[in-house]
């Protein structure tokens, strides 16, 4: 079987059992693999050292001006904060997880994701989704309703879990209708950990209950042992049990993945017998009483998960080293901003390997070995935010109108059903793969479990203190965190307790040029542990900094059997060459994430076909347009700041050119809030976006409604627009 061939069967039947199919006919194995060399020393040019990066560095210098040599409060400070909203992308996960499923049919999930064909999803699920995109989508749910803190789209999370909940069998074991894309195995893998992270994030005992109840299961009727102790996965071919038949389609390339909730349980509840059986099993894996090996990469390394985490929860060096083996022998297949190729050769990554691999060096990181955060924030600030979804790109949109549709209004708001969820494939410098955009059913939901799973811990409190270990912007029990990437090497952190708190320092930074503050104050000497810089002693509301210069170089390597050259401002890719020719990757950094439009369950409620969709850029009868804004408003804003020239009004479609401060101000509204007639504010239940591509000094149609589900709209005659400045400096 050739890749072509392979790329036939994928628009017919599941694209994973093809590439598990091409992996088998091609022979491929681990034993093939050739890792990719690490740059660990200095730019053969400039002497600047880079290390931990992948093929060779060239044209490496510090940023001048990069490290401030003085400190302000974060309160007071004007200089820009990181762009990047990792809760926003959170909050369009749940547009995706809500609007792709099905309500009416019992809330069936969908598989087959093509945002360009019609319908671009599979309105009222297909059977692929059964028992794996909807379980994963289930334990994405939870996740997200977590990382969010909003409350869209509840009723389908409801339903899900009682549909997946509904599979489970009076002996435990989850036993979804059968058929050839997954087993009992796969299904109870997921749902337990679904039904785990449900209990540890809401407290819900009876999630925990039936977690335990199927892991129990698995124990006693999947599982065997030889003299030594050592486990494996052994599943019978059937069991007539309470009156049922389980029948089990047990592959060992993708079943291991059920030792991962034995561990999350022990976690959760300290259960010391749930971790007995995960440590048999990776045991009887590691001397090979089982074989879980695969050439396709998410096959193989959603195995690879539990045994790094073991390792992390144990402290045994023998499981973080066979994971970090497992990094380095892989190498070749992946690059430092997260792309994984799908299997060697293919071309294109999956999402779900590349949100495995953030599992893995995650817990490779809790277990000591923290130099693999560096992996972790360069995939989250650069790969993942580039593959989430969105209509209104300018390039997807020129792709879009070059198809034509029986109804192409019907296909948009389809389409922005699927907004918020990750591609499934890309090339290392395209969203454009294999001849398509593809979201298929596993990837979306299984990048969103890497993007919580590296959210929770950009800070992460231990017995030692407080550790801060990614420069991101983060909000947590523990600390607020303010960073100041990609342009100024500052990490701001703001404990809520009183302790000890490290800072970590990501790998690129010069340590000779590490600069720590207290309260504005420069520090006499940085007190480093390991790749952390110490605060002891640190006090509730304190400002504790460090600074460091970025470095800018240039990376040259081979991946997917093409040269690139990627240019990096320290963990931030600035370009790569040669570009993406249909719709390129880094085209735009930071990824421009629109604002998040509200509630998503509410285009897919109860009782609501598919053929009554409302579609979300255009009123409908009950959102009555605005028919007119007072100009007396447009004047405040201009006085504000800003300069809106050329309002028409079509439909609740305004045009406008928006400059701001002399500079066009362009690509979506960032924030905004909306006044009525009295005062009242109207922005929880209004919508305000750009929905054509923006051309600078030209045009663009914004779109305006009012009213949650359309109510209220029709009550409304005057609104008062007020955007908040790009800086956000403060309402305007």
């Amino acid at each position: 079987m050739n890749i072509h061939t392979l790329n036939s069967l994928m628009r017919i039947i599941n694209p994973r059992d093809c590439i598990r199919a091409c992996v088998l006919a091609l022979g491929a194995s681990m034993s093939v693999m050739v890792a990719a060399p690490v740059s660990t020393g200095l730019a053969a040019d400039t002497g600047v050292k880079v290390s931990g990066f992948l093929g060779t560095i060239v044209n490496a210098e510090i940023v001048p001006g990069s490290a401030p040599t003085s400190i302000e409060p974060v309160a007071k400070t004007q200089a820009p904060r990181d762009p990047l909203d990792l809760v926003l992308m959170a909050k369009w996960s749940l547009n995706y997880l809500a609007g792709t499923v099905t309500v009416e049919n019992n809330f069936a999930s969908s598989y087959g994701n093509w945002p360009l064909n019609m319908p671009p999803y599979a309105v009222g699920g297909d059977i692929i989704a059964i028992a794996d995109s909807e379980v994963r989508n289930l334990l994405a749910f939870v996740l997200m309703r977590k990382m969010s803190g909003i409350n869209d789209g509840a009723n389908v999370q409801k339903g899900i879990m009682e549909r997946v909940c509904g599979y489970q069998d009076p002996c435990g074991l989850f036993n979804p209708p059968a058929h050839g894309d997954t087993d009992v195995l796969w299904a109870t893998a997921w749902a337990t950990r679904a039904l785990i992270e449900d209990f540890v994030t809401t407290g819900n005992r009876e999630a925990l209950s039936r977690a335990e109840k199927a892991l129990k299961a698995v124990r006693e009727y999947a599982v065997e042992s030889n003299a030594e102790g050592l486990l494996r996965l052994a599943p019978p071919e059937k069991l007539n049990l309470d009156g049922r038949v389980i029948r089990f389609a047990y592959r060992g390339e993708l079943d291991f993945c059920i030792v991962e909730p034995f561990i999350r349980y022990y976690e959760a509840t300290g259960d010391k017998d749930m971790l007995a059986v995960a440590k048999g099993l990776v045991d009887g894996r590691l001397a090979k009483f089982s074989r879980h090996d695969s050439g396709h990469t998410h096959s193989h390394w959603h195995g690879v998960i539990p045994v790094a985490h073991l390792g992390a929860v144990t402290g045994e060096a023998k499981y973080l080293d066979w994971a970090e083996d497992q990094l380095h022998r892989w190498s070749s297949m992946r690059t430092d901003y997260g792309w994984f190729e799908a299997i060697g050769g293919f071309g294109s990554s999956e999402t779900c390997a590349v949100a495995d691999l953030l599992h893995v060096c995650v817990y490779l990181a809790h277990g000591g070995r923290t130099t693999h955060y560096d992996l972790v924030e360069r995939t989250l600030r650069n790969y993942l935010p580039q593959e989430q979804f969105f209509v209104a790109d300018e390039k997807f949109m020129a792709i879009w109108r070059q198809r034509t549709y029986k109804d192409r209004d019907q296909h948009l708001a389809l389409m922005r059903r699927m907004e918020g969820g990750f591609l499934c494939r890309t090339t290392p410098a395209d969203h454009w793969a294999e001849n398509t955009i593809s979201l298929e059913g596993c990837c979306p939901p299984t990048g969103m479990m890497g993007l919580y799973l590296a959210w929770k811990d950009i800070v992460r409190k231990t017995d030692k203190g407080v550790f801060v270990n990614m420069a991101f912007n983060h909000d947590c029990t523990e600390a607020r965190v303010a960073s100041f990437l990609p342009d100024q090497g500052q990490l701001t952190v703001t404990p809520k307790q009183d302790g000890t708190f490290y800072v970590r320092v990501p790998g690129f930074a010069p340590r000779d040029r590490v600069t720590a503050w207290r309260n504005g104050q420069k520090s006499g000497s940085v007190a480093w542990m390991n790749d952390y810089v110490a605060f002891g002693d640190a006090k509730q509301g304190e400002e504790l900094t460090v600074t460091y210069p970025l470095v800018a170089f240039s990376q040259k390597m081979r991946t997917a059997g093409v040269d690139y050259t990627i240019c990096w401002k320290g963990n931030t890719v600035t370009g790569i060459e040669p570009k993406g020719k249909v719709w390129p990757l880094f085209d735009k950094m930071p990824y421009p994430i629109p604002p998040y439009r509200g509630e998503a369950a509410s285009r897919n409620s109860p009782g609501k076909t598919t053929s009554e969709i409302i579609r979300p850029d255009v009123a409908s009868e009950s959102q009555k347009p605005i028919d007119r804004i007072p100009q007396v408003v447009l004047s405040q804003a201009v006085k504000a700041g800003y300069t809106f020239s050329d309002w028409k009004v079509a439909d609740a479609e305004l045009s406008a050119t928006m400059v701001w401060n002399g500079k066009f101000f362009g690509g979506s509204v960032p924030k905004y809030r909306l006044l009525d007639a009295d005062g009242k504010d109207l922005s929880g239940d209004a919508m305000v976006s750009i929905v054509e591509p923006v051309v600078v000094n030209k045009p663009c149609k914004i779109t305006l409604f009012l009213g949650q589900n359309g109510q209220n709209a029709d009550k409304v005659s005057k609104v008062r627009l007020y955007l908040i400045s790009p800086t956000e400096k403060g309402e305007k």
